[in-house]
C-alpha cells in the first residue's frame, strides 16, 4: 500500500475534563500529558511516523469539539452529538 494513501480517524468520545465554567472544559484529546504535550500531540505524533499526514486524518468528536478545531486546524472534522 501506498504510504501517502493511508487514513486515520480519531474517535474524540471522552467528555475529558468538565467544569462549570465551560472555559475550563476540555475533552480528553486536548488534556496535558506532563511533558510528552497533550494527548493529541502524541496520536498525531504517532500517525506521523507512519507518514500519515494531517489532510489524510479525520477526527470525530463532540464535546467542545470546536476547542480541537481551533488548535488543530489541519484535520477534516466531523461533529457527532452523542
Amino acid at each position: 500500500m501506498n504510504p501517502t494513501s493511508l487514513k486515520a480517524i480519531i474517535l474524540g468520545s471522552s467528555r475529558g475534563v468538565r467544569h462549570l465554567d465551560p472555559n475550563k472544559s476540555l475533552p480528553l484529546s486536548l488534556q496535558e500529558l506532563g511533558h510528552s504535550g497533550r494527548v493529541m500531540d502524541w496520536i498525531l505524533h504517532a500517525f506521523s511516523t507512519q507518514n500519515i499526514s494531517l489532510s489524510n486524518i479525520i477526527f470525530v468528536g463532540g464535546y467542545h469539539v470546536e476547542k480541537v478545531l481551533k488548535e488543530y486546524p489541519g484535520l477534516r472534522y466531523y461533529f457527532h452529538s452523542e
